[in-house]
């Protein structure tokens, strides 16, 4: 399905309306406060609830289960900030932040994949226990992915 442009309109406004809130509250509580309120609801708050009206409540508790290893390169890219804008500006200060997030999440999906491989007798295993008329299908994937 082609989201419109309605559909569009709809989700800018709602995300202007939340950033508006969530800055607003400025003058009512502490700066401070309203960086910890805008962590949660403008980062993750409006991508969910579109998510679950488009695609349904799968698509969002996959988000929800992998948003806080997500959560790492956000925080790496507010202490980039924090350290670069002061001696390099608002310019290269995003890049360099940027390039370190990016750096955080290629280095966690390597250790990650690292990790959820099998020992390569393990993989044998794998393929050669599952019941004869499957693995016909699967041996073309478990040679491509040397596991045979």
């Amino acid at each position: 399905m082609r989201p419109t442009f309605l559909v569009f309109l709809v989700r800018a406004l709602a995300a202007a309306a939340i950033v508006l809130v969530i800055t607003g509250l400025v003058g009512m509580i502490s700066e401070r406060w309203t960086g910890v309120f805008s962590a949660f609801p403008i980062t993750l708050l409006l991508v969910l609830v579109i998510l679950h009206l488009t695609y349904g409540p799968a698509q969002v508790q996959a988000i929800i289960k992998n948003f806080p290893a997500g959560m790492g390169s956000l925080l790496t890219y507010v202490v980039a900030v924090a350290m670069s804008y002061p001696r390099y500006g608002v310019m290269m200060g995003t890049v360099m932040s940027f390039l370190f997030a990016t750096g955080y999440l290629a280095a966690f999906f390597i250790a990650a994949g690292l990790r959820a491989r099998p020992a390569p007798e393990q993989r044998w295993v794998k393929c050669r226990a599952m019941p004869a008329d499957y693995i016909r299908q699967v041996h073309a994937d478990c040679s491509l992915l040397g596991w045979v």
